[in-house]
């Protein structure tokens, strides 16, 4: 059985009210970093794109297994509904930790100083 889900994780999320809280997030660290405003709202722009682009252009999720030719069609569809359920689970929460893991990096990445220096 090979079956593709369609998965989308940025539709719906506030990307405007995101932007905004980014946007001035970084100006006001690069102003205590000495860092250009210009240079820090571009720098945010980016930032947004460029979660919003890992989260919208996910491929679609593509699972095969292969099930025991006794299963009833009930059942089959049960266990695609279970795996399609848990596979969509797995999927958000790496985004979701990958996400979190750049957004606290963010300050990092895009100013001239280091929140947390490296060792």
């Amino acid at each position: 059985m090979g079956e593709v889900s369609d998965l989308t994780f940025g539709d719906g999320l506030p990307w405007e009210e995101m932007h905004e809280r980014t946007v001035d997030g970084l100006v006001r660290v690069g102003a205590a970093c000495g860092d250009d405003e210009a240079l820090m709202r571009a720098k945010a722009d980016r930032v947004c794109q460029l979660l919003r682009e890992a989260l919208e252009d996910l491929p679609p999720l593509q699972i095969s297994m292969t099930l025991p030719p006794e299963f009833t069609e009930e059942q089959l569809e049960i266990i695609s509904a279970a795996v399609n359920k848990a596979a969509a689970a797995g999927m958000q929460l790496a985004m979701g930790h990958a996400v979190e893991t750049f957004a606290e990096a963010v300050y990092d990445l895009c100013t001239s100083k280091l929140r947390h220096p490296l060792n």
